[in-house]
């Protein structure tokens, strides 16, 4: 995937949303970094390499980390499969859980307990009782950290919403007698590279589309369904032939919507508000928007 889809829209302005909550928020991680044993850090399945802190993966250096990956339910099954051997291959400790499903979540307690055993063990030889395991839960913006906890604790714990930027502050959560979550609000990288990935980040909710305007992230959207969903779209939209282009979607899309005012104008707004809410329910198919290096 390059970035010839957001050409063909064309638009050139990067999209960047760093706000300086964030920029404390990443300061306090780094802070109380030397208070957990390992970071857990929560990524879109759809995104394996995009929903990456590549500025937070630098800051914590050697720390242990364990990459938790949500929202298979979204992603293109054979792509996942192709990212989790490629990651694989390059030795990132990874775990697939469905954040909603707690019997899923519980993996992560017991990965947890195996990474940190010979930590634990070196106490129980001295003849120590080993403290809590603390683990700070990281991760972009609505990639489902508060949902994890929740599941993990087995009541609502952390505030959670279907828009990004939820958790605004940091806290300590007691799972059991044994381990102890930090959960941290939503941090973006500093810099986006591409408007590529920016556009995926916000099809993909971890970005306010206010960031962009929805209706650049509709465009996207229905570009990229154009070329790798045609049959949900004709489904979906009711097309007579396979659209070619993401103006076909959306065309198509206004008259699904009831979007068409007196005298053939299009509210289009309606229109990018509609189709980017389907997308995410998950009514138009997986996309996929990255792919792993060859």
């Amino acid at each position: 995937m390059t970035d010839e889809t957001n050409a063909e829209l064309g638009h050139s302005q990067r999209i960047n949303w760093f706000p300086g909550h964030m920029k404390k928020a990443m300061d306090e991680v780094f802070e109380k970094l030397k208070l957990v044993d390992l970071v857990l850090e929560v990524r879109d399945a759809r995104m394996p390499l995009g929903c990456s802190n590549p500025e937070m993966e630098r800051r914590l250096g050697d720390k242990r980390r364990l990459v938790i990956f949500n929202k298979e339910r979204y992603a293109d099954p054979a792509n996942f499969r192709a990212w989790q051997q490629h990651l694989k291959e390059a030795g990132l400790p990874f775990l697939v859980i469905d954040a909603l499903d707690r019997l899923s979540t519980k993996k992560i307690l017991s990965t947890c307990r195996e990474l940190l055993k010979t930590k634990r063990a070196s106490f129980e030889r001295r003849g120590i009782r080993p403290p809590p395991m603390r683990l700070m839960v990281i991760g972009l913006p609505n990639t489902g950290k508060s949902t994890l906890i929740n599941s993990l604790k087995g009541k609502r714990t952390a505030n959670v919403g279907d828009r990004p930027g939820i958790t605004k502050g940091q806290a300590w959560i007691i799972v059991d007698s044994g381990m102890e979550l930090l959960d941290t609000p939503g941090i973006m990288p500093p810099r986006i590279d591409s408007d590529q990935r920016g556009l995926s980040l916000c099809a993909i909710y971890a970005i306010r589309d206010e960031i962009p305007g929805v209706f650049r992230v509709a465009q996207f959207i229905a570009q990229l369904i154009a070329r790798q969903l045609p049959a949900e779209a004709m489904e979906r939209y009711r097309f007579e032939e396979i659209p070619e282009h993401g103006e076909d979607v959306l065309n198509a899309a206004a008259v699904r919507y009831g979007a068409l005012k007196k005298g053939a104008e299009v509210d289009w707004n309606k229109v990018y508000a509609g189709l980017v809410n389907d997308y995410r329910k998950g009514a138009l198919g997986r996309l996929i928007f990255e792919e792993p290096a060859p």
